[in-house]
C-alpha cells in the first residue's frame, strides 16, 4: 500500500515507536496510522485488525516492513476478485493484470494463491468456460484451443485434461462442420479456401477432407458457387 513520509527517527532496525494516531480512510479502504516522528502509513482494513494495531501499539522497523508488505497483497487479492467478478480469469492472467497495476511478481502470485486456495480462481474452471465460449462463438479444433489456452497461461496438464473431456469426437466434428458451414455461407465456398482456413483453425487434415465430401452439395443446397479443384 501507499506509505506518505517516513521519519529519520525510525530509521533504525532496532527503533520501537509507538503508534500515535490511527484512522481509516475516506473510502473505507485503508487505515492509515503514525508515529510521533511525523512519519504515516496506509494499510488494508484486515491487517490493522490481524496485527491489532491501535493507539500505543509499538512496532519496529522489520515488522513494519512484514504490515506493509502483507498489507500490498491483501489490496492485490481484492483487485485480482474485481477481475474476477466480472469474468473468469486463469491465474496466470491474473498475476499479469496485477503486474500492470503497479504490482511486484512475488506481491501478485501471493494475492492470486489465495484466490486459488478459496476457490475464486481456479484454472480449469476458466479453461471449461473459455472452451466452452470458444466452441460456441469460433469453432476451433483441437490444437487451436491448445494453443489458446497455451497463450492464456492454462497449465499444460490441465489444458490436456480438459480438453479431452470437453472435445469428444462428436463434440470436434460437430466444431468442425459449423466451422464449414460458416466460412462457407460467409466467405468462399472454394474448396482450396475452405481447406485453409479449417487448417488455420485447428482441424487435422483427415477430419476436414471427410467433412468436406459434402460441399458441394452443402453449396448447392444454399445456391452458393462452388468451384471444382484445378
Amino acid at each position: 500500500m501507499d506509505r506518505e513520509g517516513q521519519g529519520e527517527n525510525f530509521s533504525s532496525q532496532n527503533v520501537n515507536l509507538e503508534v500515535s494516531d490511527i484512522g481509516r480512510g475516506a473510502n473505507g479502504e485503508v487505515v492509515s496510522f503514525g508515529f510521533p516522528d511525523g512519519s504515516s502509513f496506509f494499510i488494508h482494513p484486515q491487517i490493522a485488525v490481524e496485527y491489532s494495531i491501535r493507539i500505543g501499539t509499538e512496532i519496529s522497523r522489520q515488522l513494519l516492513e512484514e504490515i506493509l508488505q502483507q498489507s500490498a497483497v491483501y489490496a492485490a487479492r481484492d483487485k485480482a476478485v474485481e477481475y474476477l467478478a466480472r469474468r473468469e480469469h486463469s491465474s496466470s492472467e491474473l498475476v499479469l493484470k496485477l503486474q500492470k497495476k503497479g504490482y511486484d511478481r512475488e506481491t501478485a502470485r501471493a494475492a492470486v494463491n489465495i484466490c486459488l486456495d478459496r476457490g475464486y480462481a481456479d484454472d480449469r474452471r476458466f479453461a471449461e468456460a473459455w472452451i466452452e465460449s470458444r466452441l460456441k462463438k469460433h469453432p476451433e479444433g483441437r490444437s487451436s484451443l491448445a494453443a489458446g489456452l497455451a497463450r492464456k497461461g492454462v497449465p499444460r496438464r490441465i489444458a490436456d485434461e480438459i480438453l479431452e473431456e470437453m472435445l469428444s469426437g462428436d463434440q470436434e466434428r460437430n466444431a468442425l462442420l459449423q466451422s464449414l458451414q460458416k466460412y462457407v455461407r460467409t466467405r468462399s465456398a472454394d474448396p482450396k479456401k475452405v481447406l485453409n482456413h479449417l487448417l488455420r483453425r485447428g482441424f487435422k487434415y483427415a477430419d476436414i477432407k471427410r467433412q468436406m465430401a459434402g460441399l458441394e452439395e452443402f453449396a448447392e443446397e444454399n445456391n452458393l458457387e462452388y468451384n471444382e479443384y484445378d
